[in-house]
């Protein structure tokens, strides 16, 4: 299949590029600042650009996997103009693209369009915005969902981690701060279902392989609170888990609210088979990247 991956030199597109690269597909990618860091047919351009639609006419592509976004939810509360031009507009550019080539689109969404005020959400459940970034993943899926597109795919990860040459997580941020040998404090009043990327790019592979259309909730299948996602960092990396202690959001005074969000994961494991793996599990397969001198 001819795929093109927009973000894709970022965590979750590069990871699905170099899989897709490696499962045979033709794919492009398109992307900002960072050049691309493994081999692949690469487009320095900004999705809110019009000739994005002539750079997609020319691929042609039958899958676009839309990755790329402003995810920093302080960034946009504090800057709302640069959040709509990318999240929303963005969004809209990608679209009117794909209307016009009947590619398959897959939007890559979030968790935090639910406000966190209910237990545990399905695909079902209406969309509430706790934080601005919210809103614009609201109103982009609002552009996908009420678009002319055939075959569409959302989406909804949470906190994705993995490696990557210079994207931070909550892993990589959390590991170098552990190398400093110095004590520092973790929320543990924000809760996660962090989403590896790997595992992430094979679900979505598979739901393009299979033709698969309508919402999903893709987060990893561990509900965590910071602070306990911080231990277990320190667990499976071997840390100085003494070095951490907890502290509480209240006290700090950040632009953006953070909803807790719990997702039910039924619909994907039912439809492809694949239930996301946990927290645990995916740190001890960055560990063994690591170690196998992956990263």
């Amino acid at each position: 299949m001819k795929v093109f991956i927009t973000g894709g030199t970022g965590m979750l597109g590069s990871t699905l590029a170099k899989k897709l690269i490696s499962k045979g597909h033709n794919v492009a990618i398109t992307y900002r600042e960072h050049k691309p860091f493994f081999e692949v047919r690469g487009y320095e351009t900004d999705i809110r650009d019009k000739n994005l639609g002539n750079i997609i006419k020319s691929e042609s592509p039958d899958w676009i996997i839309h990755t790329a976004a402003v995810t920093d939810v302080d960034l946009c509360e504090k800057d709302k103009e640069l959040a709509k031009s990318v999240n929303v507009d963005g969004t809209k550019n990608v679209v009117e693209a794909c209307e016009k080539t009947c590619s398959h689109l897959v939007h890559v969404s979030t968790t935090f369009v639910f406000d966190g005020s209910k237990k545990v959400y399905t695909e079902e459940d209406s969309v509430k915005a706790m934080n601005y970034y919210a809103q614009t993943k609201i109103d982009a899926e609002n552009i996908v969902k009420r678009s002319k597109l055939k075959k569409w795919t959302i989406v909804r990860p949470d906190q994705t981690y993995c490696w990557h040459p210079f994207q931070k997580n909550f892993v990589t941020s959390a590991l170098a701060k552990f190398d400093k040998a110095e004590p520092f404090k973790v929320f543990n009043d924000w809760f996660n279902q962090p989403t590896f990327a790997d595992d992430l790019a094979e679900i979505i592979i598979a739901l393009l392989e299979k033709g698969e259309t309508g919402i999903f909730n893709t987060a990893g299948s561990t509900y965590i609170d910071r602070f306990a996602w911080a231990q277990m960092i320190a667990d499976v990396f071997k840390k100085d888990k003494k070095l951490l202690s907890p502290s509480n959001s209240s006290g700090v005074n950040l632009p953006a609210k953070r909803p807790n969000v719990h997702v039910d994961l039924s619909k994907i494991e039912k439809i492809i088979g694949i239930k996301p793996i946990g927290v645990r599990e995916g740190m001890q397969i960055m560990k063994q990247q690591k170690e196998g001198g992956a990263y």
